[in-house]
């Protein structure tokens, strides 16, 4: 992953312990960490600390090198934003800052793989459409409770792309959730009983490992349209999410609920034929009341495939205690799963995690 790290002269060739760029983030070289407050988003020492890293070699590990495998954009570059501090906790308002963070500083991508099972907050709405009105494409995981993707959050968005897992057999995995918000089905593993299947990739410290859940399924088409904004950089967040969707295969699946529809399951091929000859919707530069107040919006995008992952992550430039009595349940998207209170430590149901 080293090699296709994002980094930002600014901070690079700055001044140790002072906010060259002005961004709200100290030192953020390689991204910020809003969950420890500093600009180093290195994972946790802890069992949790693979999930980002996990998720981060989905989406861009380097190619062509003879080692481990390759992410699906292996030339991408990868700005990492780091939300949930070294004892699991996160808040609300940490997630959301990850996502202007990332579009601030130039991101056309954001990987998501976090989320509740509730009703989006409106920072959490104000922040996705942030993103699409900058012409930014925020990639989220569906979630791994088997329930509606419409219950969840930032899943349910319409301003984002809601990606659900499915198996070697391009059936839904058991844990996925699904439904109408959900665009489309990526390779997630499975832990039903006709499947117990994972997706390996980068872990620290030069290790590879298994996980499975909607949070590896994301990055996949998050790599995808890394590819697309690449073959054409003018296209909109809506328009790629619009290429990837009409150009996927259809198939029909089995939902965890038992009912049967047909889903979508992304062809990177077709989507990257489609994206060469399509026809941009132009996109203006957002509004100042979409964007945060202690951050200035970035307008122009000069990398076309730079992705900021915010898997189990996330930056704060100003955090906000969030109460646990009044925002529900908090999930990091995990294989199987793993739920807790806003704010308290988020405890894996698994050995698998």
């Amino acid at each position: 992953l080293a090699a296709n790290l994002w980094t930002n002269t600014i901070e690079l060739n700055g001044r140790p312990g002072v906010d060259d760029d002005g961004n709200g983030c100290i030192d953020d070289i390689h991204g910020c960490d809003f969950g420890d407050y500093d600009g180093d988003p290195s994972p946790p020492r802890t069992s949790q600390g693979g999930h980002g890293t996990h998720v981060a070699g989905i989406i861009g590990a380097v190619g062509d090198n003879g080692k481990g495998g390759n992410g699906v954009a292996w030339r991408a570059q990868l700005l990492i934003a780091k939300g949930f501090d070294a004892g699991g906790y996160a808040a609300i308002s940490d997630l959301v800052n990850t996502v202007y963070y990332s579009i601030n500083n130039g991101a056309r991508v954001i990987n998501c793989s976090w989320g509740a099972d509730r009703a989006p907050t409106i920072a959490e709405r104000e922040a996705f459409k942030y993103a699409q009105d900058s012409g930014v494409l925020a990639v989220v995981a569906a979630g791994n409770s088997s329930i509606d993707a419409s219950r969840t959050s930032p899943a349910s968005l319409d301003t984002v792309m809601t990606v659900g897992s499915i198996n070697s057999h391009d059936q839904v995995s058991a844990f996925s959730n699904y439904g109408s918000r959900v665009h489309v089905y990526a390779p997630g593993g499975d832990a039903g009983v006709d499947a117990n299947e994972y997706i390996t990739s980068t872990f620290p410290s030069n290790q590879y490992g298994p996980l499975r859940g909607t949070s590896m399924a994301a990055p996949f088409v998050t790599g995808i349209a890394s590819l697309l904004f690449a073959t054409n950089p003018r296209l909109s967040a809506i328009d790629v999410r619009e290429i990837i969707v009409s150009s996927s295969r259809k198939v029909t699946s089995r939902f965890p609920d038992g009912t049967t529809s047909i889903i979508r399951i992304p062809d990177a091929a077709a989507a990257l034929a489609l994206a060469a000859i399509y026809t941009p919707t132009p996109y203006g530069a957002p509004s100042q009341s979409s964007s945060p107040t202690n951050q200035s919006p970035k307008a122009d995008h000069a990398t076309p495939d730079l992705i900021e992952t915010t898997s189990s992550t996330s930056c704060a430039l100003k955090r906000e205690r969030v109460h646990p009595g009044t925002q529900g349940l908090f999930f990091m998207i995990l294989p199987l799963i793993a739920s807790a209170l806003l704010r308290r430590r988020i405890k894996p149901t698994s050995s698998e995690i």
